[in-house]
């Protein structure tokens, strides 16, 4: 006869070694692993019949609430595993980007769990450091960030593309300090900075400059031996030495300008660019042999505008850091919030901090509104000039809040009348029980975003409530 095996549900946790926690469908922890306690901070005891959302997320509501994509739902909907990345927060309240892979399991009776496993990214440390240029919950960061984390435990050559301002050099600081050359030098060079002699001497020459007399400093690759070389411009090197960069990718050494003596280039390579390197070598201005060498792992950088969601954090700890340099600690209202969550930023974060500068010193008493934030230097200056000058509304009408309203027949319509009755976007998230960033992403999608002087007077008529 077989004997029947039973294996107690804590004891088969333990055996794995990622944070793992058993789940119901009313997202309450049913059992969980001493590594999922630890990273927490939470004893077992004090996690069972806690929910999912309020250990990980320190929220009173379900991730898929505030905009997230959430594995419970298609556990429970559909019964199928589940992959999805998400920001945490660990014991000491930092933020802990981790990828989760969600399973259902069944008991003998049918009912259903989710089992969730959690795998961090990258470590705790260091995620602190210019934290509101890499922080994000929205899928464009998740995204972009386990790109990162992924590339920088390579060694491959890494090329970074987005518009100016995305923080491409940032990111590539977070690829070198998670790599295995992070105690090597970071050494950050600007190919468009130069003419084309000083350039070559400026990557290349580990003594002299292009006179033949000595130079104060090597060259790059001279500098960032045993550690990273950050190119960026890349779109900006000159055809004359694509050539010389590809020998050396291909061979690890270079010769100075004037030297017959080979130098080994013990670097790791990541280049950066606003254009579209692709484009360029079908347009015959980029070498089609350098552009395969370099483009081994390709990372495109998400816009500011793509991450809509992530704007309140970072602005928040934007804040904090402008408030550090100056002494002016302000805060947001959410009429700033609104209006800065439907500007397009074309200049990205460089842009919006130096809007924060500007406002932190219009504001009064500290808090931030709409009518403190300037974007007369902006590409899209003509709206907000208008929003600025929109009439002050004394009195905001009567708002049943408490009661959600399912939008039913024309979903655009219906949140279109919310908007002209109640004139706040957050009003009008609260009234059909959703969250601000999941009615921003519901107004793209239906196109009620870009409808131009309605939605900015809206904006400004909201910092009047």
């Amino acid at each position: 006869m077989h004997r029947k095996i039973v294996i107690t549900l804590g004891t088969l946790l333990d055996t794995r070694d990622s944070p793992t926690v058993l789940i119901d469908r009313h997202y309450r922890i049913v059992a969980a692993n001493k590594a999922y306690c630890e990273a927490y901070g939470v004893s077992p005891e004090g996690l069972i019949g806690k929910t999912c959302h309020e250990i990980s997320h320190r929220s009173a509501v379900p991730c898929h609430q505030h905009g997230e994509q959430c594995p419970h739902q298609d556990v429970f909907q559909h019964d199928k595993a589940s992959e999805v990345l998400h920001r945490h927060f660990d014991f000491d309240n930092r933020p802990d980007y981790v990828r989760i892979r969600a399973h259902p399991l069944h008991d003998e009776s049918g009912e259903r769990f989710l089992m969730e496993s959690i795998h961090r990214l990258a470590p705790r440390v260091d995620l602190d450091v210019e934290a509101y240029r890499l922080a994000g919950k929205s899928p464009a960061f998740l995204s972009f960030f386990s790109q990162l984390a992924s590339v920088a435990r390579t060694g491959v050559t890494v090329w970074l593309h987005g518009e100016g301002g995305t923080g491409k050099e940032l990111a590539a600081r977070f690829i070198h300090a998670h790599s295995s050359r992070k105690l090597g030098p970071f050494v950050s060079f600007n190919c468009s900075e130069f003419p084309p002699e000083e350039c070559e001497s400026g990557l290349f020459d580990p003594a002299r400059d292009v006179s033949g007399a000595q130079r104060s400093r090597p060259g790059a690759f001279e500098l960032a031996r045993g550690g990273t070389l950050y190119l960026d411009a890349f779109d900006a090197l000159p055809l004359s030495l694509q050539g010389k960069l590809l020998r050396l990718l291909d061979n690890g050494t270079f010769k100075p300008p004037g030297s017959e003596l080979a130098h080994t280039a013990d670097v790791r390579l990541i280049v950066a660019s606003q254009a579209d390197l692709s484009q360029m070598m079908a347009e015959g201005s980029f070498r089609q042999d350098l552009y395969y060498r370099i483009a081994e792992f390709p990372v495109r950088v998400p816009a500011l505008r793509e991450r809509i969601d992530d704007i309140p954090l970072i602005v928040e700890s934007m804040l904090n850091q402008i408030g550090r340099e100056t002494g002016q600690m302000c805060r947001v209202g959410q009429s700033a919030i609104d209006a800065l969550c439907a500007h397009p930023f074309p200049g990205n974060m460089r842009e919006l901090r130096s809007l924060l500068l500007g406002a932190v010193t219009r504001c009064k008493d500290g808090m931030i509104g709409a009518a403190d934030i300037d974007f007369g230097m902006s590409a899209d200056g003509s709206r907000a000039a208008r929003a600025k000058t929109a009439p002050r509304r004394r009195h905001a009408p009567a708002v049943d809040l408490e009661t959600p309203l399912v939008a039913t027949g024309d979903e655009a319509e219906t949140i279109r009348a919310l908007l002209k009755q109640y004139g706040s976007r957050r009003a009008v998230a609260k009234k059909l029980g959703v969250s601000v960033p999941t009615l921003y992403r519901k107004l793209k999608q239906l196109g009620i975003i870009n409808l131009g002087l309605m939605a900015v007077s809206l904006m400004a008529a909201a910092h009047f409530q």
